[in-house]
Parts: structure tokens; C-alpha cells; sequence
């Protein structure tokens, strides 16, 4: 199996990690610059920290995500800014 580095993915409009303990690094590796939404599965409440200020570190809002345990869980961030247009349950 090949493998490949995340800085070598073409860019996407929507991100979505589950690599068992890896999103970190490939999220980190990874062009967000065209992202508006990024979905992940962390597996230690390090990673979560980490994956949280990257988010917002780029711009991101916290829309989602379903928090099984302190170390396991999956979040859904949304990119918010000019050009970006999205809206919430009850917006009309």
C-alpha cells in the first residue's frame, strides 16, 4: 500500500479524518485554506485540545460532534467568514 504525506492532497472544501489516533498530524500536514468543512474522530483528550485551536487557529467555528468520553469522540467545524454564507436550524 502506498502512502502518502497530507501536505501532498490536493486541496477540498470538506475534510473528513479517521485515521485511529492520527488526525493531529494530518490535519496539521493538510492545506485547510480551501476547507469549509473539517470532520475528525479524536482518541485522546490531548488531540482534542490540539485539533480545537487548529480549528480556530484557521478560521473555524464549532457546529457539531458527539463526545463518547473525555478521549473519544468526533467534532464538525464549519469555516465562517467573507463568502461564506451558511445558516442554523431556525435561521430562516
Amino acid at each position: 500500500m502506498a502512502s502518502v504525506t497530507a501536505s501532498s492532497l490536493p486541496p477540498a472544501d470538506i475534510i473528513k479524518v479517521d485515521t485511529e489516533g492520527c488526525e493531529v498530524e494530518i490535519l496539521r500536514g493538510a492545506d485547510l485554506s480551501t476547507a469549509l468543512l473539517v470532520m475528525y474522530e479524536y482518541h485522546r483528550t490531548e488531540d482534542r485540545i490540539t485539533l480545537d485551536q487548529l480549528m480556530r487557529d484557521h478560521g473555524f467555528v464549532l457546529v457539531g460532534g458527539i463526545v463518547r468520553s473525555h478521549w473519544l469522540g468526533t467534532m464538525k467545524w464549519l469555516r465562517r467568514g467573507p463568502g461564506v454564507e451558511w445558516k442554523t436550524k431556525g435561521d430562516t
